[in-house]
């Protein structure tokens, strides 16, 4: 709505707010109860579309004529203004997320996404404008599901060459399917369960598949052993059962606004000329009209050129309950810098900065101990107050690493008493739990050997190796006590029937 047609017709946007917001009511208006029944009484008037607003009547003259809406400003139907701007590679993008509940899959969905684009969406899209996939879960799970898959037939193999070396080829087979046996039950129990295939239930997969492993190795030597005993199949069995980035920005320009004494000689209170001043360059709400699922406000507002430089404010008139009067005489203006946003941590000012890591370049620790070392001990040197934090997957990182030492102590102490009952001996104990370590030292070995980097997933990865070394620790000693004591009563049946 333009400015001189407001000053034509001795209107403010507010005036013409109002008068929007008076047009436009849907009210009920109680009940009428008669004999038969009970009648409603609602006032309708709700406006919803461009054509209803451009009919309502902001003015009407003493000689009977009216002033429309839609005759003295242009009503538009759109979408608010905004100030973000969405860019992917340096082109405006818009960006869609498309998330699954909980009983879908990963994989299901990301194939039928690209089935959709391929071919409905991309061959609908006009010359120049294209669609880009962009931070795909399904390539970590592939990435781990392969891992799994790699790791399960890795490991069926070295069970397999291990029992066929040293024991015997038919129960190397017998223990092989059992392996393939027990990972197809478990996606069978899966999906009767409706348990879906992501990055947690891999994760649980590969740590279960090495104590799988390790338990097929221990059982089918403790199966073997017994059969050499000349125990019974069954018996034996069950015997053996980069781009760094941070929230710290310059801020906008802002044209500050203080009222000068001599508005209050004009009876212009600081309320009513902040409201008229946010009312021209931001715009007077006149009312909400509900849409679908949401809520569209009616924004009453100057025309974009007459609005958009720092002139514009000094040209303003301002209204005063006796005249109007340039905005210059009545308060002063000046430039400053006005924060985009104040974050805080724990009350104090925080600024997060975050990067991700080349794996091609570095490490994520080599770039901690580099940033550490190089940047925060200058940064804090210069800075006294200066006190920082990290996050993200070194965060991460320490969490696990404290939950692991705590879980570690208290599971070899449970472990080294439940062993010391049956064992009847401390020393061998401790030579026993030498294994603890030795698995840990091995993982180490191998990310070095392979050339991985030490992250937040090895850390979980190391977790499932010690526990199941300690699961091991439980077993062989158990194994190892039946077959004595199976040994001895055989012993004891062959004395007495002698």
């Amino acid at each position: 709505m333009p400015l001189r047609r407001l000053r034509a017709l001795g209107l403010t946007l507010d005036d013409v707010a109002f008068a929007v917001r008076q047009s436009s009511l849907e009210l009920s208006a109680g009940k009428v109860s008669t004999g038969g029944e009970e009648i409603l009484v609602r006032t309708l008037g709700q406006n919803y579309n461009q054509a209803d607003f451009e009919d309502i009547i902001v003015l009407t003259r003493s000689d009977g004529t009216s002033v429309r809406l839609g005759d003295i400003a242009t009503v538009r139907d759109g979408f608010a203004d905004t100030d973000l701007d969405v860019r992917y590679n340096g082109q405006r993008a818009v960006r869609v997320d498309v998330y699954r509940t909980s009983g879908e899959q990963v994989l299901d969905i990301v194939a039928a996404i690209k089935n959709y684009l391929a071919a409905d969406v991309v061959p609908s899209l006009p010359e120049g404008v294209s669609v880009e996939l962009w931070k795909d879960d399904a390539e970590q799970v592939s990435g781990r599901l392969g891992l799994m898959i790699k790791n399960a037939l890795l490991g069926l193999l070295l069970v397999f060459g291990a029992l066929a070396l040293f024991l015997e080829i038919r129960l190397a087979m017998w223990v092989a399917v059992g392996l393939a046996v027990s990972f197809l039950g478990t996606f069978l129990v899966m999906g009767f369960l409706n348990i879906s295939i992501n990055m947690f239930s891999m994760m649980a997969l590969v740590l279960a598949l090495g104590i799988v492993v390790d338990d097929a190795i221990v059982v089918g030597e403790s199966v073997f052993a017994e059969r050499e005993r000349d125990a019974r199949g069954l018996e034996a069995a069950i015997d053996g059962a980069f781009d760094v980035r941070s929230n710290l920005d310059d801020g906008f320009r802002e044209l500050q606004l203080e009222l000068k004494p001599r508005a209050r000689s004009l009876n212009l209170t600081l309320d009513h000329f902040a409201a008229r001043v946010r009312s021209v360059f931001f715009g007077a709400e006149a009312l909400r009209v509900p849409r679908g699922r949401e809520d569209m406000r009616v924004y009453v507002r100057l025309p974009e050129e007459e609005r958009n430089s720092a002139t514009d404010v000094e040209r303003y008139l301002v209204r005063t309950p006796g005249d109007e009067v340039p905005l210059g005489q009545v308060a002063s203006a000046g430039f400053a810098r006005s924060s985009a946003a104040i974050h805080r941590v724990d009350g104090r000012r925080a600024v997060t900065v975050t990067a991700d890591v080349d794996p091609r370049s570095a490490t994520s620790q080599q770039v901690n101990a580099s940033l550490e070392s190089d940047v925060l001990a200058q940064l804090t040197a210069r800075n006294p107050g200066l006190v920082y934090t990290y996050g993200g997957q070194r965060k991460d990182q320490e969490e696990a690493i404290a939950v692991l030492g705590r879980s570690l102590v208290l599971a070899l102490l449970i472990m080294y008493g439940l062993m010391a009952i049956p064992f009847g001996s401390y020393s061998q104990l401790l030579i026993i739990m030498t294994a603890v370590p030795l698995g840990a030292i091995g993982a180490l070995a191998g990310h070095m050997l392979l050339g991985l980097s030490w992250g937040l997933w090895s850390l979980y990865g190391l977790i499932g190796v010690l526990f199941a070394t300690l699961l091991l620790m439980l077993v062989v000693p158990a194994l190892v006590m039946s077959q004595y004591n199976l040994a001895d009563w055989r012993e004891s049946r062959r004395l007495g029937c002698a």
